[in-house]
């Protein structure tokens, strides 16, 4: 998602070098949804910019640090090496923190962060109240459905934060992986099938095999 106000905000970098490079020197400000590499790879493009991370994540924006939060030790090598050469990752420097209901104010625009956990256990959203739109990140509505496989991921905080989405009465929804749904009533379905799909895979895990397939 990208702001043009009085400053040029850009929420999560994401979407490769290439395309970031043409945004440098027109970007303001950066916020990131949480740390996983996906949404931080190219950071280091706007180093000269202010970038801003959650309260709950200021002191981790370090590669090994994420490493052995995210995968564990054992494979904390192997998965630095797939991190920058997936992404092309470079360390880089926070300049100021956001926590849960701040108001951000850009101009007139202003913009409340959300914390959603559950994906991970720092995940935020961003509200705008006066457009009714919330940038849901990796709540991104898409088919696959919630992702929750780290330690630290919880079902029973994904399905809050989705639920607490829900009673924003939103008119666009911004996801961090599919294209953007706009209209309370289609926003609304689309988070509760969303949300459905952890209910689906557990019924599926839990149940019976029928041993005459086999």
């Amino acid at each position: 998602m990208l702001i043009k106000d009085r400053k040029t905000v850009l929420f999560d970098t994401g979407i490769g070098p290439e395309r970031l490079e043409k945004l440098k020197n027109r970007v303001d400000v950066v916020i990131n949804s949480h740390l996983h590499p996906d949404h931080i790879g190219s950071n280091w493009i706007f180093s000269k910019r202010t970038i801003l991370i959650s309260d709950m994540e200021f002191h981790q924006c370090d590669l090994e640090v994420l490493a052995r939060r995210y995968i564990g030790k054992e494979l904390q090598k192997k998965w630095i090496e797939f991190v920058k050469e997936t992404t092309g990752y470079r360390d880089f420097q926070p300049a100021e923190s956001f926590s849960d209901g701040e108001t951000l104010k850009f101009g007139e625009t202003e913009v409340v962060p959300l914390h959603l956990p559950g994906h991970t256990s720092a995940h935020y959203g961003f509200y705008l109240p006066d457009h009714d739109l919330v940038f849901g990140a990796d709540i991104d509505l898409t088919s696959f459905g919630p992702w929750y496989g780290h330690e630290e991921s919880s079902l029973r905080e994904f399905r809050q934060s989705i639920d607490r989405l829900m009673k924003l009465n939103l008119k666009f929804y911004l996801s961090g992986h599919r294209d953007p749904v706009q209209g309370e009533e289609r926003i609304s379905g689309e988070l509760e099938k969303y949300r459905d799909i952890i209910d689906e895979r557990t019924s599926r895990i839990l149940s019976p095999q029928n041993t005459e397939e086999y």
